[in-house]
């Protein structure tokens, strides 16, 4: 089973929230699945999976609407936390870069901490 894309989190979202009822039993099926080992795999790296995924999959239990629409966008969201995790470390590198120590900007940030 793969996981899924930011785009297809986004594409699924959106067409799981269409008012229009069409038999989506199967797709509702594989994208349960996929959104679960989606999550799984993003929260890896971001928190502590074992509870975090144990408290959101027992929320969420069957392969529903509802569940899917909410696996998704918790797929979704943790895909905007990665890469909102990604630009804070970005940052930090090239804040640490400009910021030796002895620097001017390192001393003046010294003397008002």
């Amino acid at each position: 089973m793969k996981i899924l894309t930011e785009i297809e989190c986004e594409y699924m979202q959106a067409l799981l929230k269409k008012k229009a009822q069409t038999d989506l039993h199967k797709t509702l099926e594989d994208t349960f699945k996929a959104a679960k080992i989606t999550i799984e795999v993003l929260s890896e790296n971001l928190i502590r999976m074992d509870i975090s995924n144990y408290v959101l999959f027992s929320n969420y239990p069957t392969a529903d609407r509802k569940s899917t629409v909410k696996l998704v966008l918790r797929a979704k969201l943790l895909y905007e936390a990665r890469r909102d995790c990604q630009k804070i470390f970005k940052n930090i590198i090239e804040l640490e870069a400009l910021m030796r120590p002895k620097a001017a900007l390192w001393c003046i940030l010294q003397e008002q901490t």
